[in-house]
């Protein structure tokens, strides 16, 4: 079936300078956030982030931030309780233990009356490291010889790299995997689509070369962050959290603290981009 379209026609939207409903509210500085919320008692949480790419914790002192004024808490990632912390999902582990992976890896967690206390907690914290080499190129790092981007418990293997294979895999993808590669490689995909060899052959023209690109990432116009309000006993928390995948959010804190869904409420509220 074949649609044409009039181009002399008329239209009421298609071709048309559309005005956001948000859009004035979010430049006037009117919308109120997630971070703007004026809940009574509040603390204020800010992260210890690792300034190394990859290195192994030592030790966390968190005595001189506990003397800072206005500081209530400090919490590691051994002393931080979550249901699942030996996780590798960062919403069930939010903090390293015994290891960093990248820059900026969330290594402990100020709570303070404020703002202030609470960024003067986390300049306090004291985190010894010892440096492990990092894997900053995915090629390279596929090679047998590379480091590994993450220390593995003894006895681990990825599925690739010697651990057992899927059931599904196709004969092809079989041979593929005799492939000598790191245990940085935890999985293949393999994507095929008619006969490559006759369009190769077809082609008048066959270019072939590496293409790179800066990582790229969207900028938003509020902060990131999220507020929680515990209920009454036997009343559900509530959350509001720039995201807006709430039962996505509810479900991660339900797997995260080992409560049941019904137990945690999330509020919608306008978000700063997506």
């Amino acid at each position: 079936m074949t649609e044409t379209v009039d181009k002399a026609k008329h239209h009421s939207t298609v071709g048309k300078a559309t005005r956001r409903q948000d859009g004035a509210d979010k430049v006037k500085g009117r919308t109120r956030f997630a971070g703007d919320l004026p809940l009574a008692g509040l603390l204020h949480a800010r992260l210890v982030r690792s300034p190394y790419a990859h290195a192994r914790i030592v030790n966390i002192d968190t005595s001189a931030a506990l003397a800072v004024p206005g500081v209530k808490a400090v919490y590691t990632g051994e002393t931080l309780w979550m249901a699942k912390r030996d996780s590798s999902s960062r919403s069930q582990a939010p903090l390293a233990r015994h290891e960093v992976l990248w820059c900026g890896h969330p290594v402990a967690i100020v709570l303070a009356e404020t703002e202030a206390a609470a960024e003067d907690g986390a300049a306090a914290v004291d985190v010894d490291y010892d440096l492990l080499p990092p894997v900053l190129d995915p090629v390279a790092a596929m090679k047998p010889d590379s480091p590994l981007a993450r220390t593995r418990k003894e006895g681990e293997v990825s599925e690739i790299a010697g651990g057992g294979a899927h059931a599904s895999v196709s004969k092809d993808e079989e041979e593929e995997a005799d492939e000598d590669l790191s245990q940085n490689v935890s999985d293949k995909a393999h994507f095929r689509a008619g006969n490559m060899e006759e369009g190769w052959h077809e082609a008048e023209v066959v270019v072939e070369h590496t293409y790179k690109t800066s990582f790229v990432h969207q900028s938003y116009v509020e902060p990131q962050s999220i507020t929680v309000a515990p209920g009454a006993p036997g009343q559900p928390m509530t959350i509001w959290a720039s995201s807006q995948g709430m039962f996505a959010v509810r479900t991660d804190v339900s797997q995260a603290l080992d409560v049941a869904e019904r137990q945690i409420r999330v509020e919608s509220v306008p978000i700063g981009g997506a």
